[in-house]
Order: C-alpha cells, then structure tokens, then sequence
C-alpha cells in the first residue's frame, strides 16, 4: 500500500512538472531569427544584407536600370525604338501615366521594400548582441537608419505617398499605413538626422571598408532630401553640411583630371561622395539577378553587339529604345 502511494506521488510530481515550456519544440536543423543574431558577426552580415539592393538598381527582377526610370522622369533621356510599342512602359514614365501593375510599379517597391525589411532588422536587433560596444552600436545603427532613408527617399521621389513602416510586418494582412508625402519627408529626415550625429558616422573610410556609408554621405543626402522637398527652414543647415564637408578631414575635392574619376584607379577618389561596391567575383548574370556581381547597366546602355573580347568587353545589348539628350553647342557635343 506505502509503495502504491509512493508511486502515486512520484506520477503526480512529474504530471505537475510539465509545462507549456517542455511541450515548446524549437527546430534541430536550423537557427531561428530569434537567436541567430546573437554576434557582432552575425549583425555585420545582416548589414551587409541591408547594403545589398543597392546592387539591384541597374538591373533586377527583369526591371528597367533606376537610372532609366529617373532619367526619362526628369528629361534627361528620351525614349525611341523602331515602333509605337517598343519602349511603351518609357513613353508611360515620361508622361507620368504609369500604373500599379506596370513594371516598375511592382518591380521598385519590391526591390526597395526589400531594403527597408532589412535596415529595419538590423536597427532591431543590435541592441541584442552581447558585449557590443556603445560606439559600434551607434554606427550599425547609424548606417541602417542612412539606408533605410535612402531605400525610402527613392520611394517618395517616385510615388509620394508610399506605405511606411519602421518594425518590419509580421502578421497577416502585412498591411503598413499610406503617409503623405509631407510626412515620408520629416521620417526620411529623422533618419538622417540620426546619422548626421557626430561620432556615429566615420568621416573617412579606408581599404575594405570602402563602400560603407560615412558621415559626409549623411551630410550629403540630409541636404539633397532637404532642398527636393524645398524646405526653406532647411536651408541654413544645408548650407552649414556642405560647408562642414568641404573640411579637410573628410578627404573630400576636385580631381585635376575629371577623366580619371572614370577609370580603374579612379574608383573612390576624392571627388566621389559614395560608390556602391560591385565584383568581378560573383555569380551575378540574367538568371541570377539579386546574387553579388557585376554591374549590369554598362551592356544595357553600350552600342548594339559591341565587343572587345574576352575580359573586356562582352556583346552589348541593343537597348535602342533609349537614347541620352544632348547638349550642342558650335564647339562641343556634350
């Protein structure tokens, strides 16, 4: 009878023992986001991932190069081609009569969205990493918040009032309200605000790390933004930004020669604010479009079945239907 009782309580015990948390199965075969960014490592290749789209926009998901869409936008480009209905979407953005379904619309906000949800984990979880020191904490945090306003200034300069979202949407309908345009600025601006903070941003970058966003990019873009949205109160800041990153530490000036900024050894030089970085090393190509690569909008806007061979230059494109404006004067073309 005792060894009955005995064994009553000990089946008892365990019964009270198991909880919800015993019954919670976590996968075996994979790391959840959850505890994956649990490192400075693992962070930094979530920036890396931040920094990533800035490679899509001369080609990707089968869309039209940003500089493109932004240069018919703006008259710097004009469509052409051999018929009415080559380069149809072009004639569409020149006369600003796109809609939802048409490429860009689809396609942009895909490749911008994409930005964004990646900026927005980085800001979120680098508060998480252990033993992160303040000012390392500041600058993921400073470089995420620039992208992110960069990914969402792009936005508004095509559409205005855009969705917007600053915790990435995790339950269904993954619905964001619309902002006006006015209120996209004065977000876009608290970004750079953040970043414009001295001593979160480096002024100057040097060997691998050049690519990565500086102070003087802040500067730059916080006065951009500033003077597209014609923001009068902004005005003596702009000045004072472009004025602080005329200063000899941020390593900023004119080349002698404008010719070399175009060259190999030319690559960020002095007179270049900010390059994104591409590789002759990856994998990128027409079926591999969002993997690291080479830029693609050389063939896309290089003279039909141009090629220099093997390492130089490959068949070009024969994208026709666009041309670039000129300037004619008696003495040069331009």
């Amino acid at each position: 009878m005792k060894k009955n009782k005995i064994y009553i309580l000990l089946v008892s015990t365990l019964l009270v023992a198991c909880g919800d948390e015993f019954l919670t199965l976590k996968p075996t075969n994979q790391i959840i986001a959850d505890d994956y960014y649990n490192s400075e490592e693992r962070l930094y290749s979530a920036l890396v991932a931040a920094y990533a789209p800035l490679q899509w926009h001369d080609w990707a998901i089968n869309g039209f190069p940003l500089l493109a869409i932004s240069g018919v936008m703006s008259g710097e480009m004009l469509p052409g081609g051999g018929s009415a209905s080559e380069g149809e979407l072009l004639r569409k953005l020149m006369n600003f009569s796109t809609n939802s379904t048409d490429v860009p619309s689809q396609q942009w906000t895909v490749m911008l969205y994409a930005g964004i949800n990646r900026c927005n984990i980085v800001i979120d979880k680098v508060v998480a990493v252990p033993a992160l020191e303040d000012a390392k904490v500041q600058r993921f945090t400073a470089e995420a918040k620039l992208l992110r306003a960069y990914y969402y200034k792009t936005l508004w300069k095509l559409w205005g009032n855009i969705p917007y979202y600053e915790k990435n949407l995790v339950a269904v309908p993954f619905v964001a309200p619309q902002l006006k345009a006015d209120e996209v600025y004065a977000k876009i601006m608290t970004d750079l605000d953040y970043a414009c903070v001295n001593g979160r941003l480096p002024k100057i970058v040097y060997g691998s790390e050049l690519g990565r966003l500086t102070k003087g990019v802040a500067l730059m873009m916080r006065t951009e933004v500033a003077l597209y949205q014609n923001d009068k109160t902004k005005y003596t800041q702009a000045l004072n930004d472009m004025r602080e990153m005329m200063q000899p530490e941020y390593g900023y000036g004119l080349m002698s020669n404008f010719g070399d900024i175009w060259t190999d050894a030319g690559e960020f030089c002095k007179e270049s604010v900010w390059e994104v970085n591409y590789t002759d090393k990856g994998m990128r190509n027409w079926n591999e479009q969002l993997v690291v690569g080479g830029m693609i909008l050389p063939r896309l806007l290089g003279m039909d079945g141009l090629t220099a061979g093997e390492g130089q230059i490959v068949e070009l494109y024969p994208f026709r239907h666009l041309h670039f404006k000129c300037i004619k004067n008696p003495i040069n073309q331009i």
